[in-house]
Order: C-alpha cells, then sequence, then structure tokens
C-alpha cells in the first residue's frame, strides 16, 4: 500500500501537483522539499519532484529520483505513472507504455492513466491495445460521445470496419432525441459511419445510408461526391452520370469529375469525338473554365490536337496568361505535341490571331512562352531561350516573371552568378513579393552566399525574433531555406553548419510527427473524426516527403566524407584549407556577437515574466551549445551518427535508387555486409542499368573475392546469396548436382515461378543448331543455394526474373499474323511447334490470325487498335512486315501508329532478312526468343514515289541483277534461298546491264569515311533508344511525314545530278545490312542513320570477276572490294531506260517498271530488336578508323 500522509503533508502535496499543473515549478520543488523533510522515503513526493525536474530539462537527476521513488514504494501507481511519463517526454515510448500498464494494473480505475496509456498505444500504432484502451474506457464514461467515437475509431484502425461501425450504430441507438442539423458533431459522425459502410464494400447499403442522412448533413460537397461514386460502383451509369454533372456545375474546373462523367457515361477511350463533345459542351456552358478547354489536349491527337491546342494557346496568349507553359508542359512527354505546341506559338507570333486591344500583351506572352519551351529539359535549347526572353523583356521591361525566367535560362546554362545577380533585379522590381523574394534567397544559395541570402529572406522574416532571421525561419519550420542553406555550407567545405541544418531539417519532421499527440485528444473532443483519421495515415508517410530524403542524403553524405578523411587539421571533418578557416574564423565572431545579444534579449524578456514561471521549458527556449555545429562535425563516430539518418530514410523511401546507394555507403563501411546486399538487390530492382549500381556490384564483388577476413561460414552465406547477381546463376544449381552440370544463361530464363515447394524455372534450352525448345526445371525449395539469406522464394523468383529480362518488357501483347503460304510453306507447324510453346511460357498475350490472301496484312495494320498491342508479329518471310509497315502507313494517324508499335518477324521465309538482321538469326524458335527479350528499336523507313503512288520500304530496292534473281525465281520458291544463287549465275554469265538514269542525293561518298560514320553510330549508345523521330513529329499528325524532296512528279531537286548509267548491272539500296542468310550486302547499314546505303555494280565485269565478287558477301570483303561503289545517301531517283519491262524489286515484291523516287525518314518506325542494333558485322577493320583519320571527311 502507497505511505500514506498527514493531513498537512497530504495538502502540500495536492498543492506540489497543481504547482505542476499550473507550471510553478519552484514553488512546487519547494513544497515537495517540506514534505520529504519529514518523510523522506514518500515515493508519490519523490516521483512528483522529479516531474518538476525533468520539466526543467534536469532529465538525468528526474530519472534517478524516479528510481529512488520505486525502489521506495513499488506498489505505488503514481510512482509508475511519473516513470512513464519520464519515458515519453525522452521518447522511449516502448518504455513508458510498459510503465503505464503497470500502473494501470495498480489502479485499473484511473481515467488519467488510461487515457495516457491510449494516446501512447495509437502514437506507437498499436492498434490492438488501442482498442483494449478505449474499450476499457468506454464502459467507464459511456455517457460521453467521444468515448463511442474513439472506440470506433480504434476498431478502424485495427481493421475491424464492421466493429467500428457497429458501435456507431450502438451509440445512436442510445439517444433520445435527434441532434439538431447545426450539430457538427453529428454531421461529422453520420459521414464517418458512411465512410465505414463504404469500406467494407457495401456500396448499396452505403447509399441508402447517406440519402437517409444527407438531409440534416453539413458537408454538402462529401454528400454530393460520394453518392456519385456510390452510384458509379453499383453501376448505375445514368444517375451516376447526373451526379458528376451536378458537381461540374458546382465546380467545372475539378478535373477528376470529368473523368468521372466519362466513365459514368460509358464512353471508350478511343471515341475521341464522343469525349470532345462533352468537355465542348461544358467549355461553351462556362466560358471562363479553363479545365473543359485544357484536358482534352490531354487525349486529342492529329489533326484534332492541333485545332484544339491553337485555339486553347490563342486564348490564352491573348489574355496574356503567364501560367500557360505550366498548364500545357505535361503534354511534352510526346514529342509530337511538344513540337506542335512551339509551332503553333511560332505561327501566333506571326499570325493575325492577336488581338488588337491586347497586341503588346499577346506578343511578350508568346515570346514568354516559347523562352520557357526551349528552357524546358525535354526541349532544351537555350540559346533560342535566351533570344526569346530578351525580346519579351523589351516587350514589357517590369515583368517580375520575365526576369526570374531569364534567371532560371542563365542557371541552366551553367552561369549560376549571373543568374543568381538577375534573379535579384526580379526581386527588387516587386519587393512586396515574398515568393521572389524566396526564388532570390535560393538562387543566392545555390550561388553559395549564405550571408547574402539570410539577409535577403529576412525581409520577410519578423523583426522582433530572438535569434534574427535564422531563428524565425527555424520557428516556422521552412525547410527548403534549411536545406539549400546547408548544402551551401557544404559545398564550401564548412561541415559544422551544413550537419547543423541538416539535423535542423531532421528535427523538424519529429517534431510533426510528434504533434500527433496534441491531435489524438483534440480531434475527438472536437468531433473532427475524419480529418484525424486522414491526419494519422499521412502521419505514416511523412517521411516520404523528398524534403527530408533530401536532407537525410545530404547529411549521409557529409558523414561519409568525414568517415573518409584519413587526415584534417584541427576538428575532424572542419577542413584544413585556408579559405576555410577563415571562413570559420568569421562565423564564430559573428556567432559571438549573436549569443551575446540573443542572451541579453532572453534575460530581459525573462525579467518580465512571473518568477514562478523562470525554469521552465515551456516558455524559454534552450541556449544552443553548438551553434557552428563543431560538435557535430567532430563526431567520433560519423557513420553511427549518419544511421540516425538513414534507418529512417530506408524505411520511409524503399524505392529511392539514391537511399539504397547512400545504405550500401554506409553498411559498408561498417563491415555489415548482409546489410549492404540487401541494399545493392534493392537498388538492382529500382534501376539495374544505373551506374552506380554497378559501382557498387563491383566492390561488393571485390571484397568477397578476397575473402575480407569473414568467418568462413558468412562468407560461404555471402557468396551464395551474392551468384544470383552475376550474368548466369550457379546459385541456382541443386545441391545435389555437380558443380556445372545445369547452368542457365539468364537470357535464357523465360519465367520463374514457385510451384508446390519448389521452384519452377522455365528456359529455353538449346536442343540442336537450328532449334531452341522450352524445358522446366524444377528444384526443391531446400535445395536451392541461392536463397541463403532470402526471406521469401518469391522475392528470390522476381529478384532472378528482373534480371533476366534486364531492360526488356515482359509480358509483351503482340497480334500474330501467320502467312501458311511463305516461303516453302510450313509457317503453321512451325509456329505451334516451336514458336508458341515459348511465348506461352513467357505469359505473352497473344493474338492470333492465320492470313488467307495477299495484302490482308496490311488491311488487319491498317485497322489495328495500337493501343491494344505492343507488336505485331509477322510469322512469314519480309512480304508481310513489307504489308503491315505500309499498312500503318495508310493510317490517319500514321506517324503516331509507326511510332507506337513495333514490327517482328518469326522468319518462316525464303529470305529471311529481318530476322537474321534483328535477332542474329533465320531459326523461328530464335527469333521467338530474341523477341521474347528484345527491346524496342528504331528503324529508318523508306518513302516510295511512283506514279500518283505513295508506299513505304523498310528492308531494300533494287534493280538489275538482285531484283531479278530474286522476283524472277518465284516458280521456284520450293528450292528455299538457294534459288536466289542459281538466279545471280544465270545472269551473271549473260553480263546483263539495265540502262537507267539515276539522280542521288549523297550523305557520305568515300569508303573510309563510311566506316568513321559507322564507327561513330556504331558506338552511340544513344541509338538504341526509341525517341520519336523528327519527321514523325514535324507533320503536324496528318498520315506520313512531308516528303522533303517532293515526289518522282517533281522538278529534280537542287543539288541533285543526273547521271546516266548504260552498264549498271546491279542498283541496289538497302535499310538493313542482311539482305538473306550469309548475305550481308550493306555492311554499313545502321538502324537509325537517317541514311540508305546504295550499292552499284557494273554489268560487263566479266563472269568470274562478277562471280567472285559476289561470293565476297559472305567472306566479309564486299565492302572493299574495288569494283563495288558504296555511298551512304538520304534520297535518289532512278528512271530505267530502253528497256519496256523488267523488274525493280521493294522488299521483295514486285513494283511496276517505272522510274520512282526514294526518301529516308530517319526513325519512322518501330521494332523488336534483339539488343537494339542489328546482328551484323560491320565494314572490315572499321572499329580502326580514328576520329582524326576522317576529321575531314
Amino acid at each position: 500500500m502507497p505511505q500514506q500522509l498527514a493531513p498537512k503533508e497530504a495538502a502540500q502535496f495536492r498543492q506540489v501537483i497543481r504547482s505542476y499543473e499550473e507550471k510553478h515549478y519552484k514553488r512546487g520543488l519547494k513544497t515537495a522539499d517540506l514534505i520529504l523533510k519529514k518523510n523522506p522515503k514518500h515515493g508519490d513526493t519523490m516521483a512528483m519532484k522529479a516531474l518538476i525536474l525533468n520539466s526543467q530539462s534536469k532529465t538525468d537527476e528526474a530519472f534517478a529520483l524516479a528510481k529512488e521513488a520505486l525502489t521506495a514504494d513499488m506498489k505505488s501507481h503514481i510512482c509508475w505513472h511519473v516513470y512513464g511519463l519520464l519515458y515519453r517526454s525522452n521518447k522511449n515510448f516502448e518504455e513508458a507504455i510498459k510503465a503505464y500498464k503497470f500502473a494501470l494494473k495498480l489502479e485499473p480505475e484511473s481515467a488519467q492513466i488510461q487515457r495516457d496509456l491510449a494516446i501512447l498505444q495509437v502514437q506507437m500504432r498499436d492498434y490492438q491495445g488501442y482498442v483494449q484502451s478505449r474499450n476499457a474506457m468506454l464502459q467507464a464514461r459511456p455517457q460521453l460521445r467521444q468515448s463511442w467515437t474513439a472506440l470506433a475509431i480504434a476498431q478502424h484502425l485495427a481493421g475491424n470496419f464492421s466493429e467500428a461501425e457497429n458501435v456507431l450504430t450502438t451509440y445512436e441507438g442510445t439517444l433520445k432525441t435527434t441532434p439538431s442539423r447545426t450539430d457538427i458533431e453529428h454531421s461529422e459522425a453520420v459521414m464517418y459511419k458512411n465512410s465505414l459502410i463504404a469500406a467494407q464494400g457495401d456500396y448499396d447499403r452505403a447509399l441508402a445510408h447517406l440519402n437517409s442522412a444527407c438531409k440534416h448533413n453539413l458537408d454538402r460537397l462529401a454528400v454530393m461526391q460520394n453518392r456519385a461514386d456510390y452510384l458509379a460502383k453499383l453501376g448505375r451509369n445514368e444517375e451516376a452520370a447526373m451526379a458528376y454533372r451536378a458537381l461540374l456545375d458546382r465546380n467545372p474546373d475539378h478535373a477528376i469529375y470529368y473523368e468521372k462523367l466519362v466513365s459514368a457515361l460509358q464512353i471508350p477511350n478511343h471515341d475521341l469525338k464522343a469525349r470532345k463533345a462533352l468537355y465542348d459542351d461544358y467549355a461553351e456552358k462556362f466560358p471562363r473554365c479553363d479545365a473543359a478547354k485544357r484536358i482534352p489536349l490531354d487525349f486529342l491527337s492529329g489533326d484534332e490536337f492541333y485545332q484544339a491546342a491553337e485555339a486553347y494557346l490563342t486564348l490564352m496568349l491573348n489574355k496574356g496568361v503567364p501560367s500557360t507553359f505550366a498548364n500545357l508542359k505535361h503534354l511534352y512527354s510526346d514529342p509530337a505535341k511538344k513540337f506542335a505546341l512551339a509551332s503553333l506559338a511560332e505561327k501566333y507570333l506571326q499570325s493575325e490571331s492577336i488581338l488588337s486591344t491586347s497586341k503588346d500583351k499577346g506578343e511578350a506572352a508568346a515570346l514568354y512562352f516559347l523562352a520557357q519551351h526551349y528552357d524546358y529539359h525535354l526541349s532544351r535549347d537555350l540559346t533560342k531561350a535566351t533570344s526569346y526572353i530578351e525580346r519579351a523583356i523589351e516587350k514589357d521591361s517590369k515583368s517580375v516573371d520575365f526576369h526570374m525566367t531569364k534567371a532560371r535560362i542563365l542557371k541552366h546554362s551553367g552561369d549560376i552568378a549571373n543568374a543568381t545577380e538577375m534573379m535579384d533585379a526580379a526581386r527588387k522590381l516587386d519587393l512586396k513579393d515574398r515568393y521572389i523574394n524566396s526564388k532570390a534567397a535560393k538562387y543566392q544559395l545555390r550561388n553559395n552566399e549564405n550571408d547574402r541570402a539570410l539577409k535577403t529572406v529576412g525581409l520577410f522574416t519578423r523583426a522582433d525574433t530572438v535569434g534574427g532571421p535564422l531563428a524565425d525561419l527555424l520557428d516556422m519550420q521552412c525547410i527548403w531555406y534549411l536545406t539549400e542553406d546547408g548544402e551551401a555550407y557544404a559545398r564550401r567545405g564548412i561541415t559544422g553548419l551544413a550537419l547543423k541544418r541538416f539535423h535542423a531539417v531532421a528535427s523538424i519532421f519529429d517534431v510533426w510527427q510528434e504533434d500527433q499527440f496534441d491531435f489524438h485528444t483534440f480531434s475527438l473532443r472536437k468531433g473532427q473524426i475524419r480529418a484525424y483519421v486522414e491526419m494519422i495515415k499521412w502521419e505514416d508517410h511523412v517521411r516520404d516527403h523528398p524534403f527530408y530524403s533530401r536532407a537525410a542524403l545530404d547529411a549521409i553524405n557529409v558523414y561519409v566524407e568525414l568517415a573518409d578523411k584519413t587526415s584534417t587539421n584541427g576538428v575532424n571533418g572542419t577542413g584544413s584549407d585556408g579559405d576555410y578557416a577563415l571562413a570559420m574564423k568569421k562565423a564564430a565572431k559573428r556567432a559571438k556577437k549573436d549569443l551575446q545579444r540573443l542572451e541579453r534579449e532572453a534575460a530581459e524578456k525573462q525579467a518580465k515574466q512571473d518568477p514562478n514561471k523562470s525554469g521552465q521549458s515551456g516558455e524559454a527556449k534552450k541556449k544552443d551549445d553548438d551553434p557552428l555545429g563543431l560538435k557535430l562535425a567532430g563526431a567520433t563516430d560519423p557513420l553511427g551518427e549518419a544511421m540516425k539518418f538513414l534507418s529512417p530514410l530506408l524505411q520511409a523511401c524503399p524505392k529511392s535508387i539514391d537511399a539504397q546507394h547512400a545504405g550500401f555507403e554506409i553498411y559498408i563501411r561498417r563491415r555489415k555486409l548482409i546489410p549492404a546486399l540487401r541494399c545493392l538487390y534493392s537498388a538492382l530492382a529500382i534501376d539495374r542499368s544505373n551506374p552506380k549500381t554497378k559501382q557498387q556490384l563491383a566492390t561488393l564483388e571485390s571484397i568477397l573475392s578476397s575473402n575480407a577476413d569473414l568467418p568462413q561460414k558468412v562468407l560461404e552465406a555471402l557468396t551464395a546469396e551474392f551468384k544470383i547477381l552475376q550474368d548466369e546463376i550457379p546459385s541456382l544449381q541443386s545441391r545435389n548436382d555437380s558443380p556445372g552440370k545445369r547452368r542457365v544463361p539468364l537470357y535464357n530464363i523465360i519465367w520463374i515461378d514457385t510451384i508446390n515447394g519448389s521452384l519452377a524455372i522455365d528456359y529455353a534450352a538449346r536442343s540442336s543448331k537450328t532449334l531452341v525448345k522450352l524445358e522446366r526445371w524444377e528444384l526443391p525449395l531446400a535445395r536451392v543455394t541461392g536463397l541463403t539469406g532470402s526471406s521469401q522464394p518469391e522475392e528470390f523468383a522476381r529478384r532472378v526474373l528482373v534480371r533476366a529480362y534486364g531492360d526488356a518488357q515482359c509480358r509483351k501483347r503482340a497480334l500474330v499474323l501467320i502467312n501458311p503460304r511463305a516461303g516453302p510453306g510450313g509457317a503453321l507447324r512451325r509456329w505451334s511447334n516451336e514458336v508458341k510453346p515459348l511465348f506461352d511460357a513467357a505469359r505473352m498475350d497473344l493474338d492470333i490470325i492465320t492470313l488467307k490472301r495477299g495484302g490482308e496484312a496490311t488491311d488487319l495494320a491498317e485497322r489495328v487498335d495500337i493501343d491494344k498491342y505492343d507488336t505485331i508479329m509477322a510469322c512469314s518471310g519480309d512480304g508481310t512486315p513489307h504489308e503491315i509497315f505500309n499498312g500503318l502507313a495508310k493510317r490517319s494517324d500514321a506517324s503516331r501508329a509507326l511510332a507506337k508499335i513495333a514490327v517482328s518477324h518469326i522468319p518462316c521465309g525464303s529470305g529471311n532478312a529481318m530476322s537474321c538482321n534483328l535477332y542474329g538469326s533465320y531459326r523461328p524458335s530464335f527469333a521467338a526468343l530474341a523477341i521474347i527479350k528484345g527491346i524496342v528499336t528504331p528503324l529508318d523507313l523508306v518513302s516510295i514515289t511512283q506514279g500518283n503512288r505513295r508506299f513505304l520500304s523498310f528492308l531494300s530496292q533494287s534493280l538489275g541483277i538482285v531484283a531479278e534473281s530474286d522476283l524472277g525465281t518465284e516458280h521456284l520458291r520450293w528450292m528455299g534461298g538457294s534459288r536466289f544463287e542459281l538466279g545471280v549465275l544465270m545472269r551473271v554469265f549473260r553480263r546483263r546491264c539495265y540502262p537507267c538514269d539515276v539522280a542521288v542525293k549523297v550523305e557520305v561518298g568515300e569508303k573510309s569515311d563510311i566506316k568513321a560514320h559507322y564507327k561513330r553510330h556504331a558506338s552511340d549508345a544513344g541509338a538504341k533508344q526509341p525517341p520519336l523521330s523528327v519527321a514523325t513529329v514535324q507533320d503536324d499528325f496528318g498520315g506520313l511525314p512531308e516528303l522533303k524532296y517532293g515526289t518522282i512528279r517533281d522538278q529534280l531537286p537542287d543539288g541533285w545530278e543526273l547521271i546516266q548509267y548504260d552498264k549498271i548491272g546491279n542498283f541496289y539500296c538497302g535499310n538493313m545490312a542482311y539482305m538473306a542468310p550469309d548475305a550481308n550486302f550493306f555492311s554499313a547499314a545502321v538502324a537509325s542513320d537517317g541514311c540508305m546505303d546504295l550499292v552499284t555494280i557494273n554489268g560487263d565485269l566479266s563472269p568470274i570477276t562478277a562471280t567472285k565478287l559476289l561470293y565476297s558477301v559472305e567472306s566479309g570483303k564486299f565492302f572493299d572490294n574495288p569494283h563495288v561503289q558504296y555511298k551512304k545517301i538520304s534520297a535518289y531517283r532512278i528512271i530505267p531506260r530502253d528497256q519496256k519491262d523488267g523488274y525493280i524489286s521493294i522488299d521483295g515484291e514486285r513494283v511496276p517498271f517505272e522510274p520512282f523516287q526514294a526518301e529516308i525518314h530517319q526513325g519512322l518506325g518501330r521494332v523488336i530488336s534483339k539488343r537494339g542494333i542489328f546482328e551484323a558485322e560491320g565494314p572490315a577493320d572499321w572499329d580502326k578508323v580514328t576520329v582524326m583519320d576522317r576529321i575531314h571527311a
């Protein structure tokens, strides 16, 4: 039993409690000492004295006294309660909860202890314990509404939605009268209950409840939104549409309402006309509504986009709206729209669209738009941006926005000093604008001018704040300034102040988290239930904020640098150069003056206060005993300090590759290899191509290979886990298999799954030189060495699959067109036996069509839904891909279609050139595996104009021996590829010549220059990426791009020379390298260099010379043969002469023997390739050509 006090001392004890509650700490301590003088072992008094000492920041003394109080009276609930309060004030919530629970056992009826325990439980997200506590509090005080509400919230947070609803229903049953309509607490409770019903998925009942309660609810907007959403989820689309229309009438600029209305009206995404009509109706109904005019730009394309964008841009520029570019820049992810908007702004400047009443304003707005366009990272041309912004400033020299944008352009050009001065000039144009003031201060910090920035931002801080502008910024929790300030100090090498700022940012987030304590009771008391629940959810992700991760990473980087320094002068991490020493000396002097002033002001303020309140923590700020951060910079364990930032960072931002990189750097230095490996795994899952990830991979591999003084078992476990990161997966080897008995290259792995306790690996196994077959390898999970240290087999399988696919898209969607008559026949059989099993194993989504007539592929491609598929796959020879490209070219959105959907090829024909170039094989199963693991690649396409017709070529164009050898042997198709060789030999021995007139636009004419050109493009990694081509985006979204050189019917373009060839034997122009297996005619061909490769050979060569020449193709000596004229060209015109009929071959297809013209479009099409390049060897010794050798090429 607690010790009993005499009546006098008992009264004094009650006075101690009052003094603590009223924060009269000196009076409370004096009274407690009087009690302890007579009762030195009175535990409750000792506990209350400890609580007061803790409030005076005497934490160590308080804990010592509290433990002494417990020793004196272990069964006092006051002693245990106080002990819990001390732990809570020191943020040791786990120990505080233990103390509260023990106190509650001693005094189960204490409402205060129960309330403190409940608050800590919800703070620590112990929702089950919170339910128990709130249940007990409800039983103790069932007459209070907040007791019922709190229990409902506890059940909700614990995931018990039906129980939460039942609590509220039970309370409603206890009400004798219906609360008034103005009762905010009741209104909130009703809407909260409605949300609980909806959370259970019972939208029918939620709608009925809403309808019954809506008349008496104060939150009309929430009622309307919920009703519309419930109707939509119940499929009552007509009513839902009416509800969303009512919401739009209330707020026509709410974009989400439009999306939901479109869904309720069941307008399909491809019905652009209906969607546009809906927005047009609202634009007409609400002329000042921006959303109805702007949102259609997101989904429109082609001419419709152009017209809508022109109308919107003209309207906004006429008004001079500064935010026009900000409203439209999200469209820049579509390159076509990006270029269209720029061209429209240029057109506006040159047109009569500018209203005469606002001509200067409209021109200035257009110039401002173009300046921002060329400054934006997706369309950056800083020279043009500078030109446009200077013209805009000439129009309006007082515009803050124009000067601010000019500063931004200077920053992007790397001239941060002039950018800072320009931003400050913009600030001076409007000294009352806080935003531009902040921007100026930010630029000054980027220029490492900390003192100047503080003075600038201090113009908008409170002048009477003790500690000056910086103290006020800390009070206002201005995290952007503190972060930028810290980064500037870090760049200057002033480590202490940098860390000081980063710790300040971290403490602000701690304060935000601790602020929950105030709302756990306040929100219930005020009845703000829904806002409180949303706050709880927000607090769970508070450290997801970009500024927290930024400051944390900055602090970690500084601590890592401190840890890596082997020698420093003075304090560890404070630097050693003269500049730093001078800066520190000035900073110390300034800090000393600031401290003296701060102490003087604090003393004056304290002198005016009630002397009984002196020493209380809530009134006086703690003195900063490390104003320069020297203690932080001199930390004896920098990596341990870094862990204080890293742990919450990894927990809050597991998807951040920078956080994983930082984790690896910290753990690897602390010799914590398993956590380092875990961070490396996570980084690989986020972006396996990141250079820093690869560097860290090499670092870990080096440590493991050097044994690193690790215990043998630990080293074995780490090595086994690390093996999964290699190009092959020996870690998937069974323990019962001998080493190397079965090894599966990552490229061959198609799918991995866990089935019935085993790891099932579907992979392509090489059955012969001509075939790969699907095989499955099932390993019991207990025997998979790669699972060492892995928590979940599914995660292990996922990591392997991510590694196996690399940059390739998994589970591609394909429209498959099978031509059963291709080549020697047998396409259906090859598809079923060799190809489809591999695609099925890869979980590809396939729609299969067997072609029944010529030209059918063209018709299908013209009508295909390009958003439904990733690729159109031709199971055929090269003729079907030709039809597919031309089918896409016939569409009204041809440019978008060709850039959106990739064409792929399963070789089942005679030549199979497309497969040879893209996949390095003419075997169907090898091509199938390459498509599964392939990446989308841009491909040059050629426009052919002949007569009134225009069509595309993807492979080659020929006149002469090659054309006749192909088309003139159609009757020998049963011979397969051998028919080409026979046709060539027959014509070579006849010395056939094909007179014609040829005009060519030459880009690279000499063979040595062509090798240099090939070397430049072969080493260009950017060539493997599929950006939308320039040709595609310049044609105003119609069909194909405009022809730069006109058609065959137009006059010969300037600069072209028409040459008569009387003895030409072979005119051969190609887009790809291989024209058939082992026939690398165009060895310098590149997938997307904007050039065709032209080969011409005279026809009067001797049969022996001509035969050797053609056979040199296979040996790789064709390019360098002196009888071969090889050029890189961008366009040509050919006119046959002296021959009534003959063969012209376009992609192996015969066209009329008439003049035609060809012009290339760089990157117009898309294909799936194995590696993003042609699988062909370049010209001999191309890699030995240097840039200096060909500088005059």
